[in-house]
């Protein structure tokens, strides 16, 4: 299963990051991605929507044939129809 943590932002060096822990237990991989900004596009990240790290880990979790679990409050209304989910997680 593919889980990402809640998202987060932190600025470093006058950058904006916005990161995600990411487990696959497959691939064995439990590491942070991120995305890297400057602070002029920070009002664009949002710690609380989790789309841009789903759409990250879609496609290798779908060739790993595994399921992707999401520690965040929100997943946005673009992408969220098109998923099903399982009535145990909802």
């Amino acid at each position: 299963m593919f889980r990402i943590g809640m998202p987060k932002l932190y600025e470093k060096d006058g950058e904006l990051y916005y990161s995600s822990h990411i487990k696959d237990d497959v691939c064995n991989i439990d590491e942070e991605i991120w995305y890297k900004s400057s602070e002029l596009f920070g009002n664009y990240f949002s710690y609380e929507v989790a789309d841009s790290f789903v759409v990250a880990c879609l496609l290798p979790a779908i060739h790993t044939d595994q399921d992707i679990y999401v520690d965040s409050s929100y997943v946005g209304e673009a992408i969220l129809p098109h998923f099903q989910f399982c009535s145990r997680c909802v």
